[in-house]
């Protein structure tokens, strides 16, 4: 709540959130970012060709890595 205290939505440049995990995207959701750089996922620590990430220590699969829309925003996770 403190870190986007004061800031103001309207006309205002997009706002980047640094996130340890983008699972708390949820809980960042009544904020005015834009875009949601993350890193916990790893890529997912365990790959199989042709299937992809059998673990990632995060609940949402669908954000193990790439830039993935969320809502109206976009959450990355670099590979």
């Amino acid at each position: 709540k403190e870190a986007f205290a004061g800031i103001e939505r309207a006309g205002a440049a997009p706002i980047v959130a640094l996130s340890h995990n983008p699972d708390t995207k949820e809980r960042l959701g009544d904020y005015p970012w834009r875009l949601m750089l993350s890193g916990h996922t790893h890529g997912g620590q365990i790959k199989l060709p042709f299937y992809g990430a059998l673990f990632a220590p995060i609940d949402d699969f669908g954000y193990i890595e790439g830039l993935n829309p969320w809502r109206d925003r976009l959450i990355c996770r670099p590979s």
